[in-house]
């Protein structure tokens, strides 16, 4: 597929989000003093859209559900096309992800001078993203992992989906998307009923429950190919529209991510169905949205991986390594530029060095010719061929 800078950007943008919502939680004098700024004589939040950064993940989400099946949606799905699919997936998650563990075991042991914090399940159980709730999944490292195993096992499903896809058509695949996500979220919300539900936001997204992220996000490829472009980009206001109104509605009725309700089941999947009517509407941008695929976007959006792992562990370990007054407001601007300082420079290092050489040596293993079996005979000093 042709590359869409425009795309691209909201990846960095998304990131950015994550990173700015988790800066508020661990530093959180500035957005504090300044939760109400009054303007043309009324009140307006200037943090409101951090407040709810988390929502960069849903975006990660659909993102991922359009592009991944745009690699491969008009492409035989032979067993080797699959193999080679699943191991350039694998390929983009693991080998950053085992840097930074290894990373972040020999700067724990120097700050606490030996290694009796490692457990030897709970490192191989992250070094395979074999999380919780996983069956038998152990506790993560590093707090914004869990949306890894999420990753991981839509890609597993991806090419079954578009099987399915093909042989039925997309309706059928949308709706058990949706019934699916609808029954494990409202499944989770029912069996902890009377409790506080925000300990159980990790069960409700888990893949099963954002599942329809995912499809709405592969759904996108069916519908952009009918659609008349000057729908497509009238789509685009409403849609802003929709997605902002969602995030209001969440606001005014905050009790429900305690409480639960008909609300906490449905919300993440109609703010997923808003974020994939906007990327559909910016498959061909105008020209009053090609700011999002600017240089300084693009190359966030490059980042965008190494943003995520890094920022998380680069703010749990500010407080740490400076003693400083942190819970200042100009402690917490200071913690948010030295936050996206170390974290660029690392996600830059994670991109550059690990990332795209591992990619990078995967793509001249998939190109290399495969030998066979009657070259190997003719030529017995040649190693038996690998099997995909």
């Amino acid at each position: 597929m042709k590359f869409n800078p425009v795309l691209h950007g909201l990846r960095g943008m998304a990131a950015l989000l994550v990173l700015l919502y988790h800066w508020i939680g661990n530093f959180p004098a500035l957005a504090n003093h300044h939760r109400s700024v009054s303007f043309l004589g009324t009140d307006w939040a200037p943090f409101f859209f951090i407040d709810y950064g988390w929502i960069g993940v849903h975006w990660f989400f659909v993102l991922s559900g359009y592009l991944l099946a745009a690699t491969i949606w008009n492409r035989p799905l032979t067993r080797h096309d699959v193999v080679q699919f699943w191991q350039r997936r694998f390929m983009r998650i693991y080998p950053a992800l085992w840097v930074q563990l290894a990373i972040s075991i020999v700067a724990t042991y120097a700050f606490l001078g030996s290694f009796q914090f490692l457990e030897a399940r709970q490192l191989v159980g992250n070094f395979l993203l074999w999380l919780a709730p996983l069956p038998g999944g152990v506790n993560m490292y590093n707090g914004v992992w869990w949306t890894l195993p999420v990753e991981l096992l839509f890609y597993l499903l991806l090419p079954l989906l578009l099987l399915c896809q093909r042989r039925w058509g997309l309706w059928p695949i949308v709706v058990m998307a949706l019934l699916v996500s609808l029954g494990w979220r409202a499944g989770v919300a029912q069996q902890h009923a009377g409790e506080s539900l925000q300990r159980y936001a990790y069960l409700l997204k888990a893949f099963p429950g954002m599942l329809f992220l995912f499809v709405a996000g592969l759904s996108i490829n069916h519908w952009a190919g009918s659609a008349h472009l000057a729908v497509r980009r009238a789509l685009l206001l409403p849609a802003v529209a929709i997605y902002v109104a969602l995030l209001w509605l969440l606001d005014a009725n905050k009790a429900v991510l305690e409480k639960g309700g008909p609300l906490l089941v449905t919300w993440d999947l109609l703010a997923g169905l808003s974020i994939a009517l906007v990327i559909a509407a910016l498959i061909h941008p105008g020209k009053s949205v090609r700011w999002l695929g600017s240089t300084v976007l693009v190359r966030l959006g490059d980042w965008s991986y190494g943003i995520y792992l890094w920022h998380f562990p680069v703010l749990r370990w500010l407080p740490k390594l400076l003693p400083l007054p942190w819970n200042t407001i100009q402690g917490s601007a200071g913690a948010l530029g030295l936050c996206l300082v170390i974290t660029l420079l690392l996600a830059f290092a994670s991109h550059e060095w690990v990332e795209k050489p591992a990619l990078a040596w995967l793509a001249r293993r998939q190109r290399a010719p495969r030998r066979t079996l009657s070259q190997t005979s003719q030529n017995p000093s040649l190693p038996p061929p690998q099997t995909p």
